[in-house]
């Protein structure tokens, strides 16, 4: 299955269907099923961003998850990568707050439009950069 490396916490974000956009620099002809990999590293730049967003359901519980226990060198969701669009200033109009929020939204860019986002339990990936290959049998 073809699957896509993200940082934390946008991969979380899409597992828990706040993020349904991926936002890159390159376009991606590829459509059908997707997993989203959380990349292994921890980026300390992004636990501030992560931690101000309070209208994220994981965040706005009793007990969040703290940035640092966020799952990494995992798959964490299966998507349906729809359609894979370039930026224009109409496509960014038509976003809500919280997908602008979740990703880099620049014009000429590339929105990689996700369906059918399912959680899985997560289970442990090598990622890569670009689109890359993970055996089926790991994900049964």
């Amino acid at each position: 299955m073809k699957a896509i490396s993200l940082w934390q916490p946008w991969a979380s974000l899409v597992a828990l269907k706040v993020k349904t956009v991926e936002t890159r620099f390159w376009y991606t002809d590829y459509r059908g099923d997707l997993l989203i990999c959380a990349s292994k590293t921890m980026n300390m730049e992004y636990q501030d961003y992560y931690y101000s967003l309070p209208s994220i359901p994981m965040l706005s519980e009793s007990k969040p998850v703290p940035y640092k226990d966020l799952p990494r060198g995992y798959a964490v969701a299966k998507v349906s990568l729809i359609d894979c669009i370039k930026m224009t200033k109409t496509l960014i109009d038509k976003q809500s707050d919280i997908e602008i929020a979740c990703g880099n939204w620049e014009i000429g860019r590339y929105a990689w439009m996700f369906g059918d986002i399912t959680p899985i339990t997560p289970f442990p990936v090598r990622g890569q950069q670009k689109l890359f290959e993970v055996e089926y049998d790991q994900i049964k």
